[in-house]
């Protein structure tokens, strides 16, 4: 079986139009609490990558795209944003929701974040 690099899969599944993400995502389950308007809602992420993350907060749903603030309850970090799109997966998980950060983090910072 041939070995492929990140590129050639990231650019296969941008050609065919599945992901418009620019910065990779890697799978990691963090604690944060979710600001939008007055409320705060506990959750966890799904993936983080430099441009945003996913995440699951069930009392949630129904929620409308828009602004919101997220923060990380092992580091000290808050993340301004918006949320883009809510997903209710076919088989078992849970509805996620995308969340694209105002500004892009560096490396250093998603590294702390992600706590390695």
């Amino acid at each position: 079986m041939k070995q492929r690099t990140v590129a050639e899969i990231r650019s296969r599944v941008a050609d065919d139009g599945r992901d418009q993400r620019t910065y990779l995502r890697l799978r990691v389950e963090k604690s944060i609490e979710l600001k939008v308007g007055t409320k705060i809602h506990a959750g966890k992420t799904y993936d983080i990558g430099q441009g945003g993350l996913c995440f699951v907060v069930p009392e949630l749903y129904p929620m409308t795209k828009g602004p919101a603030t997220v923060s990380f309850s092992d580091a000290d970090f808050c993340f301004k944003g918006q949320i883009l799109v809510s997903h209710q997966p076919k088989f078992g998980d849970q509805r996620h929701f995308h969340f694209q950060f105002d500004d892009v983090i560096d490396l250093a910072t998603m590294a702390v974040v992600m706590g390695i």
